[in-house]
């Protein structure tokens, strides 16, 4: 089944719930490889590998605003 999501109907904590969906999916999906559990045990039970990540992330959204705002500074 294919579908795609009107965007400019959701609200924000539907944007947000999708997001979240879409992360479990595809955590799911790596997780089942066949190299799971040897990466499970290599990060292993702490937070260190979550939080580099998650600050690996926001500085990259950060860096993806800074471009969308230098392009529509430009113009057509």
């Amino acid at each position: 089944m294919k579908g795609s999501v009107q965007w400019d109907r959701l609200s924000a904590a539907q944007s947000e719930r999708y997001g979240r969906l879409c992360g479990a999916l595809l955590a799911r999906a790596h997780s089942q490889s066949p190299v799971g559990a040897f990466v499970a045990g290599y990060l292993g039970r702490g937070t260190v590998f979550d939080e580099a990540v998650a600050r690996w992330s926001a500085a990259y959204a950060d860096r993806t605003e800074q471009d969308w705002r230098a392009l529509c500074d430009k113009g057509p």
